[in-house]
Formats: structure tokens, C-alpha cells, sequence
């Protein structure tokens, strides 16, 4: 008997998330420590000796399959059926927070278990009494807490907090190439570009400069991806290798000559390719600086703007003085 019950026990337990297990006597009812919401899983299975029927909570063995009709009573008890294993003989019930006249009635608090003893005892014309030491097998009941809800502002700010978690370093990188873009050659030219255009737009007399500015960017793209190509090639060309190498070279046999000259040659593509990056990396610096300039002529002539249509209304006013004297 008491195998049984520790594998009912075992089986409940992990059925129940590791709930508190309790070995549940058929013979009286029995009130639980749970309120609305609560879970009461009940499991095992009582036979009688009498006539071999057997029960779990809420079915019966009838023939060879079990039907409804169990050990307890599902009415008046502050309980409602979840949930049936049959296979299992394990029973989920939900405290419903109703009113329960039979726990009452047994001088129990809502909720509880009320087994059907008298009746199935009558059913078979015996005493209560008579029925219940007839009766062999173990059952367990385990009480389950209902989890505690989690507030929606809670929920939301776990979801932003999650998000935030992984949008905030990919913003900071963000944030860190475009600032390293920024001080790139190129990124001097964008800038410069895109104060020119700024200090140009709304200035008519400046409508050539203006149009030149985009063709300035152009080129600068194109110097860029050359800058690029030259600074990959030669990185794959070490200066101190070539070096060492020719050092290295023993007497002027054919042999050492033909080695000298190809080091040679690689000597000489390190200083062209060093001096194509130089040129286009200065080519970058001069177009930027155009743009700069063409920036500050802009800004220039609009804060000249004002200072001329003063002088030109002086001039007119000084006109009308004029013809206003030969009028009179």
C-alpha cells in the first residue's frame, strides 16, 4: 500500500509542477486551502472488494471501460472539472469561488472533497460502514496555487525593455559609423556638399556655382572606389619584405638578377600605388575644399544681400528728392 501511494505521490508530483502531495482518505470529506482560481488535482484509484468495482475521482470501471460517475461528489463542492486522464486516473478541478452547501453541510469551508459513500453503499445494501472497509487502493489530492497574473504595464515594459535590449546597440553602432563615415575623406566631401547646397539654393546668382556641385560629389565617388582599389592592392605588398629580400640577395649571379629585378618591379608598384593614393587622397581633400568654399561665397553674398538693397533704396530715395525739387 504504501509503494502505491509513493508512486501516486511521485506521479502527481510531476503533474503538478512539484505542488504540495497529500495521501487522500475515501472514508471522510476533506476540505482544502485553496481559493478561486486554485487548482485541486486529484489521483488514484479505490476498488471494492464487494463486487470489484473501482473508481477515481470523477469515473467508474464498468465492464471493461470506465464511465462517468466516480468516488466523488461534483456538485455543491466549490469545484469544477478541467480536466480528465483516463489513462492515468487523474483529475484537474478549478476552484470556482461559488457557494458549496455540501462542504457546509459536513461543517467544511468552500472548497472541498465530499466522497459518495453512502450512495455507492446503498447501491450495493450495505452500511457505510460496512462499504468503506471493503474498500482497497490509494488516491492523492494536490493543491496548485494559480500563478500570480503579471500587470499588462509590466508585460509592456518587459517587451520594450526586450527591445530596447537589442535596438540600443545596434542604434550605438549605427550612430558610431555614421560618425566614422563622417571624418572619412568622402564623408568630408558629403558634408561640405551638403552645406554648399544649403548656403546656394535660394540664391539665383549663384545657379552656375550651384550646378557644379553634384558634379564635384561624382567625382569624388569615383576618386573614393579608386582610393579603395589602390589601398587594397597595396596591402597585399609589404615594403620591409622587399627590402629585406633584396639585402639578402647574394653575388650578382643570372639567378640573383632575375630575382633583383622582380623585386625591383615590386618596389617600384609599392611607390606607385603609394604615390596613386597620395594623389587621389589629395584629389578628395581639393574637392572638399571647393565644395567649402563654394559654401562660404554663398553665405558670403547673402549677408551681403541686405547691405545692397539698402544702398539701392538710399539711391532711389535720393532720387525722388532730386526730381521732386525740379517739379517745383
Amino acid at each position: 500500500m504504501k509503494a502505491a501511494l509513493l508512486g501516486v505521490a511521485l506521479t502527481l508530483v510531476a503533474a503538478t509542477a512539484q505542488a504540495e502531495v497529500t495521501a487522500l482518505s475515501p472514508q471522510r470529506p476533506i476540505g482544502l486551502s485553496v481559493k478561486k482560481g486554485d487548482s485541486v488535482v486529484v489521483q488514484g484509484l479505490v476498488a471494492t472488494q464487494h463486487d470489484g468495482v473501482a473508481w477515481d475521482a470523477v469515473t467508474h470501471l464498468e465492464g471493461d471501460k470506465f464511465v462517468a460517475g466516480g468516488l466523488y461528489r461534483l456538485d455543491g463542492v466549490g469545484l469544477r472539472l478541467e480536466h480528465h486522464d483516463e489513462a492515468r486516473h487523474l483529475t484537474r478541478f478549478v476552484v470556482t469561488g461559488e457557494a458549496a452547501p455540501l462542504c457546509a453541510l459536513h461543517g467544511l469551508a468552500a472548497p472541498c472533497l465530499v466522497p459518495r459513500l453512502e450512495e455507492l453503499a446503498h447501491e450495493r445494501l450495505l452500511t457505510t460502514e460496512g462499504f468503506v472497509a471493503t474498500l482497497r487502493g490509494t488516491m492523492a489530492v494536490a493543491e496548485q496555487k494559480a500563478p500570480v497574473p503579471v500587470p499588462v504595464w509590466h508585460r509592456f515594459a518587459k517587451v520594450t525593455g526586450g527591445v530596447l535590449a537589442l535596438a540600443v546597440p545596434g542604434l550605438v553602432l549605427l550612430l558610431l559609423g555614421a560618425a566614422r563615415r563622417r571624418r572619412t575623406p568622402l564623408g568630408q566631401v558629403y558634408a561640405a556638399a551638403a552645406e554648399a547646397r544649403r548656403a546656394t539654393h535660394d540664391d539665383p546668382t549663384m545657379d552656375r556655382v550651384a550646378s557644379e556641385i553634384d558634379g564635384l560629389v561624382a567625382r569624388a565617388v569615383d576618386l573614393d572606389r579608386a582610393l579603395a582599389t589602390h589601398r587594397r592592392r597595396r596591402a597585399r605588398l609589404d615594403r620591409a619584405e622587399v627590402e629585406r629580400k633584396l639585402a639578402r640577395l647574394g653575388p650578382e649571379t643570372e639567378a640573383n638578377e632575375e630575382t633583383r629585378l622582380w623585386l625591383l618591379d615590386e618596389r617600384a608598384e609599392i611607390d606607385r600605388l603609394d604615390a596613386d593614393i597620395a594623389a587621389t587622397a589629395q584629389g578628395l581633400e581639393q574637392i572638399a575644399a571647393s565644395l567649402r568654399v563654394i559654401a562660404l561665397s554663398g553665405r558670403a553674398r547673402r549677408d551681403e544681400r541686405p547691405a545692397r538693397l539698402t544702398g539701392l533704396r538710399d539711391e532711389l530715395a535720393l532720387r525722388d528728392r532730386a526730381r521732386a525739387e525740379v517739379e517745383h
